[in-house]
């Protein structure tokens, strides 16, 4: 599963974090995560978890490996049930994201990044599968209801994400939506 963002900032990597606890602590998939982008944001974690530089860790049951630390291929002919690939925003990252069998594309509607996201939505015909691909987006219910109408695509709203390590109802209801 790829998510990337259109922007700095849409929360790929928070909505990662949360996406694998669910996949392995309420469904109890094997999951692992793997950092395709150069945001550091794992390195970040590991520091924060354990006082010291490192990128490749495991939490919760979850193994996260930072970036370049792995070869994807290698780690998917290992034996996890669901690697989460989280690409940040980086349009280095596309290509990886392309390869995954369950895309999420995140974005904000915010006026600065609206615009952003409808000229990369005006490009979606050129990606071949773009039309299954689900958009997770931040704004409101009727903004998110034009860019649906508009540009054909399965668009949810982003949820809030208190913290991504606690799984709870609201969290739990959003992803069995996704994944029913």
């Amino acid at each position: 599963m790829g998510i990337w963002g259109i922007h700095n900032g849409a929360g790929v990597t928070t909505l990662t974090v949360a996406l694998a606890n669910y996949m392995q602590g309420f469904l109890g998939r094997k999951t692992a995560v793997y950092e395709y982008n150069s945001s550091a944001d794992f390195e970040r974690i590991y520091d924060c978890c354990y006082g010291e530089q490192g990128n490749t860790f495991s939490i919760k049951g979850i193994d996260y490996y930072g970036r370049k630390v792995v070869d994807l291929v290698k780690l998917s002919n290992q034996d996890y049930e669901m690697i989460i690939v989280d690409c940040g925003s980086s349009i280095g990252a596309l290509g990886e994201f392309m390869r995954c069998d369950y895309k999420i594309v995140m974005s904000s509607l915010q006026l600065w990044y609206s615009d952003r996201y409808e000229k990369f939505c005006e490009r979606l015909p050129d990606y071949t599968g773009s039309d299954t691909w689900l958009h997770i987006l931040g704004g409101d219910l009727a903004e998110i209801k034009r860019i649906k109408r508009a540009y054909g695509v399965s668009a949810v709203r982003r949820p809030c994400i208190d913290n991504a390590y606690i799984i709870d109802k609201p969290m739990i209801e959003f992803f069995q939506t996704l994944f029913a």
